[in-house]
């Protein structure tokens, strides 16, 4: 007979769950005072999710630029760079913000290494929105790279960089990636930000491909 099982850990990780939980109730917020409800690009990386969203009455836009002023608007998990808040204040948005907690902290972290006249360095997918955010967040250089190739080309001094994780990569290319940066600059200040869950995530899924003769992700 069959045994199927799933694995320890699975399912949305908070900042996720937080992020969906907070646009249903802001939707019945919004329906009740006949507004409608913007999400800047989609909530998650669920089509199952964001096709229910949609049909409940939440309407995505890529910009904020394309909110009308005064809008209702929800920043996702992701995050956004600091230049959105600074469009939505101009035109008088209202911004709910579903911003992860760790995410959040990683911004901080930019910012201040910022501040502090640092270049930061992200290790992850350049084009993800949570790392855009976070190159955003910083007033000073910053870069993204997501392989050690990448590492290898920075052109970077002692004592000059701060580098933090895309929360969701793997630890084995954030730990290759910042060998080869803290080969180049000794003091570099190196902060593991990857996500407790989503590494809890990868090691359910591996213990569980082991075990198994086959198995399924569910997801998108």
């Amino acid at each position: 007979m069959t045994e199927i099982r799933v694995a320890d850990h699975a399912g949305f990780c908070f900042g996720v769950t937080n992020a969906v939980e907070t646009a249903y109730r802001q939707l019945e917020r919004s329906k009740a005072e006949g507004r409608d409800l913007f999400c800047l690009g989609p909530l998650i990386h669920n089509r199952q999710v964001t096709d229910e969203l949609k049909n409940s009455g939440l309407i995505t836009i890529s910009s904020i630029e394309d909110a009308p002023p005064g809008a209702r608007v929800l920043i996702r998990a992701h995050g956004e760079p600091d230049s959105t808040y600074k469009a939505a204040e101009e035109k008088g948005i209202e911004l709910i913000d579903s911003t992860c907690p760790l995410v959040k902290r990683i911004h901080e972290i930019a910012r201040d290494a910022g501040n502090r006249g640092k270049t930061t360095v992200v290790i992850g997918n350049m084009s993800h929105p949570e790392v855009k955010g976070i190159l955003g967040s910083t007033s000073g250089n910053a870069f993204a790279v997501s392989s050690a190739e990448d590492a290898m080309r920075l052109d970077i001094s002692a004592g000059s960089v701060t580098v933090v994780a895309q929360t969701t990569i793997t630890k084995e290319l954030f730990d290759e990636c910042a060998g080869i940066i803290r080969q180049k600059d000794p003091s570099a200040e190196i902060r593991n930000t990857i996500c407790r869950a989503t590494k809890d995530r990868q090691d359910a899924a591996a213990k569980l491909a082991g075990e198994s003769d086959f198995m399924v992700v569910i997801g998108d």
